[in-house]
């Protein structure tokens, strides 16, 4: 029983048979056939009746008779075909096969074994050899299944070779057609011009036809005759063709052209295909000095920078980087980017989130951005952003801009703003029980009077406070893709109940209105229609919501029928020295712009503000 390996349909004993059925038995026409062959296997006498009927057939045989000896004979020379004897005094067949595999991966291997062995020799069938055989051996049906493999082979290498002769023509053919709008030179075995054709006689400084019959020296500088001298004398000792780049100057400019220079099919002349490359030239100086530029550029900003390529692999980096992940420069272009951040991920807190984001845009084309703290209290926010030509990711940029200080301030801020809520809070408790003793002492109506405003001013007070607590935590609120149309809906049935004296109108002109926002959306909203009633004193109040659509983004309006804002008022309204606004209106403010959006005011009726206000903010869309 014979099995062949694998799927492929170039059946070796279909090939031998059909040979044999035409008369024609592989290997009669190939009596010096250039094929090395191995025999591994402890009996000798097998080994040399097989280097017999080889030898015979102009096949180069050697023998070995341990797994041992094989190896050291790969390791010295290459073979073709192996016969391996699943049975060896020094190691298991299967395991010869593999490091046979390894060490010469090309080399067809025929497995021989006795019956005892078939499930072995099925095995490495299956996984490695070409073929198997079982013992005893017939002469006849081993010769035809290694010349088998033979034809197989040549086969193959023919295909290959055709295969790279169609590629050398086509790169010819197109290197040719590429030079046709401008000159093609024949050059005889001489150096001299012996006929040319183009389709532009203006592109050197002399005509064509004027180089013709004069030798490459005669009409070429010395420095490009002997580019050009040095170029054929290449071509004619390789076969290969040879490209130059030069420059001459005329008409008052620095012109650069490309030649390649090629054998020409007669064996003797040469083909220059001549073609101006100036622009070319041109643009690559300009690329040059802009990586310089941006190279210059990385190493001067106070921000670490990281280039990867679309592997992700470093390209470009300034010593901020290296500093604050502690890498080794020799390290840098053997690991990913991913790689440098798994490997000190142990000065991280909270590694694997950002391990996690890594690996979901490693090769994506979309930005990201967050903060990394260090172990040791540094904190960086980090941005990425990929580099994108003709639809394909050619680069990624990484960078890590150190917010250490800023993270302690914002610490501190949060520290001070709960003590001061907690110390503001006790005074107004302490003026509340004042407040009481005062009223239950005095039952004047003006003493009441006194003590309602007093409450009304510490109830205004205490929702002060909580404003300005609702948003401690906005610089680090995550950002996600959240529905803009949902959250002016859900605000406006809120305000419907809360704000039952005022007409509220609203229309939402746009669905599916997903903008970059956080939890503190709503409270935006809601600060921007409690502004437009609470601020509003005319007995019928009325205020306007509006979602519609804006370029790359959504636009919100807020209007009312107040009494308005005089222009001076809204130049300063959002001056946070002045604090026009109220806490309220600077925080839709600080909300917006961490959105990526902004927030103007303008008069409702235009050139007439006591008809109230309109407060619009802007949303970008999400990606």
């Amino acid at each position: 029983m014979r099995i062949m390996a694998g799927n492929d349909p170039m059946s070796i004993k279909n090939i031998a048979d059909e040979r044999e059925q035409r008369g024609q038995l592989i290997g009669k026409k190939q009596k010096n056939v250039d094929g090395r062959i191995l025999v591994i296997d402890d009996n000798e006498n097998l080994c040399r009746s097989l280097e017999l009927v080889f030898d015979k057939k102009g096949y180069s045989t050697k023998s070995a008779y341990t797994g041992a000896e094989a190896l050291e004979k790969i390791r010295q020379e290459k073979f073709d075909i192996g016969l391996l004897d699943m049975r060896l005094p020094d190691i298991k067949g299967t395991e010869l096969l593999k490091e046979l595999s390894q060490k010469n991966p090309e080399m067809d291997v025929i497995v021989i074994t006795g019956h005892a062995t078939v499930d072995d020799a099925v095995e490495s069938l299956t996984s490695i050899a070409t073929d198997y055989m079982i013992k005893p051996l017939d002469m006849d049906n081993v010769l035809n299944t290694v010349e088998g493999i033979f034809e197989k082979r040549r086969l193959i290498q023919e295909k290959r070779e055709a295969e790279e002769a169609l590629r050398s023509s086509e790169q010819r053919f197109r290197s040719l057609v590429s030079s046709l709008h401008d000159i093609v030179f024949i050059i005889d075995d001489e150096n001299r011009y012996a006929d040319y054709f183009c389709s532009d006689s203006h592109l050197l400084y002399l005509p064509p036809s004027e180089f013709l019959n004069k030798h490459i020296s005669e009409v070429l500088p010395p420095e490009v005759s002997g580019k050009f001298t040095t170029a054929i004398q290449r071509v004619r000792e390789t076969e290969q063709p040879e490209t130059i780049e030069y420059h001459l100057n005329f008409d008052g400019k620095q012109r650069w052209f490309e030649t390649e220079i090629s054998l020409h099919e007669n064996g003797s002349d040469m083909i220059a295909s001549v073609k101006e490359i100036t622009e070319q030239v041109n643009a690559k100086k300009q690329l040059e000095t802009a990586v310089e530029l941006y190279i210059s550029t990385i190493e001067a900003v106070d921000d670490c920078i990281l280039v990867v390529d679309n592997m992700g692999y470093p390209m470009h980096w300034n010593d901020k980087f290296v500093d604050i992940w502690t890498i080794n420069i020799e390290d840098m272009g053997t690991m990913t980017a991913l790689e440098i951040f798994q490997e000190f991920d142990f000065l991280l807190e909270g590694s694997q989130e950002f391990i996690e984001i890594l690996e979901s845009i490693d090769e994506s084309k979309r930005e990201a951005t967050g903060i990394l703290e260090f172990r040791d209290g540094r904190a960086f926010e980090w941005y990425t952003a990929p580099i994108i030509e003709q639809v394909e990711l050619v680069a990624r940029v990484w960078t890590f801009s150190d917010i250490t200080q800023l993270k302690r301030a914002e610490e501190s801020a949060y520290l001070y703003l709960d003590l001061l809520g907690h110390d503001v809070r006790n005074h107004l408790q302490g003026i509340t029980i004042g407040v009481d003793i005062l009223e239950s002492a005095n039952d004047s109506e003006t003493v009441r009077a006194a003590m309602n405003t007093l409450r009304e001013g510490i109830s205004k007070t205490s929702r002060l406070i909580d404003k300005v607590k609702s948003t401690e935590n906005l610089p680090s609120s995550k950002l996600r893709t959240r529905r803009l149309d949902h959250a002016v809906a859900h605000v406006a049935e809120d305000c419907r109940s809360r704000f039952s004296d005022t007409n509220l109108i609203v229309e939402i002109e746009v669905q599916e209105a997903k903008t970059p926002a956080d939890e503190h959306l709503e409270y935006l909203i809601m600060n921007l229609v409690e502004n437009a009633v609470q601020e509003n004193p005319r007995e019928t109040k009325k205020v306007w919501i509006n979602l519609s659509e804006a370029v790359n983004g959504f636009e919100l309006s807020v209007k009312d029928n107040g009494t308005g804002l005089s222009d001076n008022r809204k130049k300063e309204l959002f001056n946070s020295s002045r604090r026009y606004g109220g806490i309220g209106l600077h925080q839709v403010k600080q909300i917006a712009e961490k959105y990526g959006g902004y927030i103007h005011v303008k008069d409702r009726v235009p050139n007439d503000y006591s008809q109230g206000a309109e407060f619009k903010v802007y949303f970008p869309a999400a990606d």
